[in-house]
């Protein structure tokens, strides 16, 4: 019977030879694409050798594998391969580009200096825990959420490549902050106030007594009714039928984004009065 192969991303022992310039550490590296090579380096000493070889082992990809995610890639270059993919999504429809320029952001500017240069075998529970509480203390609870949300795409292209065996996000304890009460305007209270934003000339000049109206009659966001086109509008029956909002994307400037998913593309009724 043959001797076992080396697992895939394993290494064998390694030999040890004098040099006369000091020591030569080598071994057998079986690489992601199957193939075992020899891997060696050198160093003035034994110990120095060893260790010169077993970072190069860590650091080690297959020749041609450019993209490839393996369980001792950075979570930099993950976060990299993870970027690709939701840009392809951005640019196909199906993702929004307010979202890649958010997600985008809180990766640059907050994750990949907390966890950047770890391997994705350094990725625990608790260590991705620590992350998300860290970020909840010091900057906000929904910021922290949209931290897990770009570290959870990122362990899941992981998954999808071999690197991890499962998403360590899914373990991470939820995010939980304190909701404050919220309370809608008495029928007296919004009287009151359309009427001042009518009487308002400032307020008429941008518009505000209309977008109020839509607040009131729809309950959609600022974006939704700056999309709106007359053509939308249905006053017979009632509705206004759009999918879409107005979003701000960098290097593009103000533009109406069509949505993303076939729940955007909806007829809402419109409340009268």
């Amino acid at each position: 019977m043959g001797r076992r192969p080396l697992d895939v991303g394993t290494y064998g022992k390694i030999r040890f030879y004098s040099t006369s310039t000091g020591w030569r550490a080598t071994t057998k590296f079986r690489d992601y694409d199957g193939i075992t090579r020899p891997v060696e380096r050198s160093g003035k000493t034994k110990t120095a050798a060893e260790r010169a070889l077993k970072e190069a082992l860590r650091d080690r990809m297959a020749p041609g594998e450019e993209g490839m995610i393996t369980a001792e890639s950075r979570f930099r270059d993950a976060a990299e391969v993870w970027l690709t993919e939701f840009r392809t999504a951005v640019a196909v429809g199906t993702r929004s580009p307010t979202s890649l320029e958010t997600y985008e952001g809180r990766l640059n500017g907050i994750v990949l200096p907390a966890i950047g240069e770890l391997r994705m075998r350094e990725l625990t529970v608790a260590r991705l825990g620590r992350l998300m509480t860290t970020v909840q203390a010091r900057q906000s609870t929904a910021t922290a959420k949209t931290v897990r949300t770009v570290v959870s795409g990122v362990c899941a292209v992981a998954v999808r490549h071999g690197a991890l065996r499962a998403n360590p996000v899914r373990d991470v304890a939820r995010l939980e902050g304190r909701k404050m009460p919220s309370r809608a305007l008495a029928e007296d209270e919004m009287a009151d106030l359309l009427a001042k934003l009518d009487a308002d000339e400032a307020a008429v000049r941008h518009d505000l007594p209309d977008l109020a109206r839509w607040y009131a009659g729809t309950g959609e966001r600022t974006g939704e009714g700056l999309a709106v086109h007359w053509s939308h509008l249905d006053l017979d029956a009632g509705t206004v039928d759009w999918a879409g909002s107005v979003i701000r994307v960098k290097g593009q400037g103000q533009r109406i984004n069509d949505g993303k998913t076939e729940v955007s593309k909806r007829a809402l009724a419109i409340r009268r009065g």
